[in-house]
């Protein structure tokens, strides 16, 4: 391979490299545009199906907890009896 290819192959490269680079950068551009509108547009249409649903769940809850029976204590309780398996004197 000769040196004049070699300074063609580089030239043509780095000129591709440049091309590809700008064309990037306005697609790039544009699609920041776009998304922070499409991200507004979506949180204006999920907004009512959210509040709708945290309303509804919320009833359910309300809902589940009446009809719970009242908790029992974790252990029961201690009525004067020492430990078992130990003796007290």
């Amino acid at each position: 391979m000769q040196v004049k290819d070699l300074h063609s192959s580089v030239a043509h490269f780095l000129l591709l490299t440049v091309l590809c680079g700008f064309v990037s950068a306005q697609v790039q551009a544009q699609y920041r545009s776009v998304s922070t509108v499409l991200k507004r547009v979506d949180a204006g249409a999920k907004s009512p199906l959210f509040s709708h649903f945290k309303e509804t769940l919320d009833g359910v809850e309300v809902r589940s907890v009446a009809l719970m029976p009242p908790p029992s204590p974790p252990f029961p309780p201690n009525r004067g009896r020492g430990r078992k398996g130990i003796k007290e004197d």
